[in-house]
């Protein structure tokens, strides 16, 4: 599904230049001179380095599919216990 990056959050998962990233905030900044653009900082899943791009308003990217679920630990402490 295609998502529009004025309709973007942060949390969102999405396909950008081909690689898996989760958004952690956005900014829509309007300048006095120019269009208006969306400023995301976001994170490569499979790299983990954070970047902060420049986007477009009217361009869209690909929503990934992504199940979350909460998760417990559960491991021995060394014997200990």
């Amino acid at each position: 599904m295609a998502v529009k990056a004025t309709e973007i959050k942060a949390g969102n998962a999405i396909i950008y230049e081909g690689q898996l990233c989760v958004v952690l905030s956005t900014e829509h900044v309007k300048p006095g001179k120019g269009p208006a653009y969306v400023q995301a900082k976001m994170k490569n899943v499979q790299t983990g380095t954070i970047k902060i791009n420049r986007l477009n308003s009217s361009d869209k990217f690909e929503a990934a599919d992504i199940d979350k679920r909460k998760m417990e630990y559960l491991y021995d402490a060394g014997g200990q216990g």
